[in-house]
């Protein structure tokens, strides 16, 4: 499935190009819900912050990390979209970089496959890029959503240890694994 990821206020240009694709709509904890009218296609909201790791003095601050709950929900998101495609995938988060990247690498292993994954990344960012509602951003996929996500898609972690080898190679698998657990 195609998709398509970049920052959150480039949403209202993506659905005017593609009003009948399924949306991940990736907020921060304290955002306001986004009205996205009459978009005829599948939507599904989260709220969290872009946390790697769930620190006490981020908790203090009143940020909210993406928790097995979050994951579930954009697991089951698509698990519900592969069995009834949409035309294409929009996904953003408020920049564009981290959690929308880590949940565009979930629909590529839950549509073509975890060995996938990273090349539907490629592609959804490269695609973005040539359309115009993406500007030389980096994709850097949220290591703790991406391991929740493989955990709640049940990938047993083949779509974490390609993620975490090209984009967090100074980290472990076991950090990465028991900072998603906390």
């Amino acid at each position: 499935m195609k998709s398509w990821v970049f920052a959150r206020e480039r949403v209202f240009e993506a659905l005017a190009q593609h009003p009948d694709w399924a949306l991940l709509s990736i907020n921060d904890a304290t955002s306001d819900e986004p009205n996205f009218g009459a978009h005829g296609g599948p939507i599904q909201r989260v709220y969290f912050d872009d946390l790697t790791h769930a620190s006490p003095a981020a908790m203090r601050t009143g940020f909210v990390p993406p928790s097995c709950q979050d994951a579930e929900q954009i697991a089951g998101f698509l698990k519900q979209l592969s069995r009834q495609p949409p035309p294409g995938l929009l996904v953003h988060c408020m920049a564009g970089i981290s959690r929308s990247t880590a949940s565009v690498c979930a629909a590529g292993a839950v549509f073509e496959g975890p060995e996938r994954a990273l090349a539907v990344l490629d592609e959804a960012v490269e695609e973005t890029e040539r359309v115009g509602l993406r500007h030389g951003q980096e994709a850097l996929p949220n290591p703790r959503l991406v391991a929740l996500l493989d955990e709640a898609l049940g990938f047993e972690r083949r779509l974490l240890t390609p993620v975490i080898e090209r984009f967090w190679p100074l980290r472990t698998l076991e950090e990465i694994v028991a900072d998603a657990q906390r």
